[in-house]
């Protein structure tokens, strides 16, 4: 299981990479283990804007703002899991 300093340096990259950039497109994916449906409001994030990143504990945040949709201020909580890792995709 990640410690807090990885999930720290997950928090980090995320935030060199994403604050105050437009999310251009959001990818689900299942997961086989636990069977937790998507949630409608993730396509809130797709055109959403990233105002802040931080960690709390274990898990990491980015707070986004989407002036395309109702939702103003969606945060979207993430936890690194037993071995897990974040991937970024950043395209110019």
């Amino acid at each position: 299981m990640p410690e807090l300093a990885e999930v720290q340096r997950a928090a980090q990259i995320l935030k060199a990479v994403a604050l105050h950039r437009k999310i251009k497109n959001v990818t689900f994916f299942p997961d086989t283990i636990v069977h937790l449906a998507p949630l409608p409001s993730y396509k809130a994030l797709t055109g959403a804007v990233v105002n802040d990143v931080g960690r709390y504990g274990k898990h990491f945040y980015a707070i986004t703002e989407n002036k395309q949709n109702d939702v103003k201020d969606a945060t979207l909580v993430m936890h690194l899991g037993m071995a897990g890792f974040i991937k970024v995709m950043n395209q110019q």
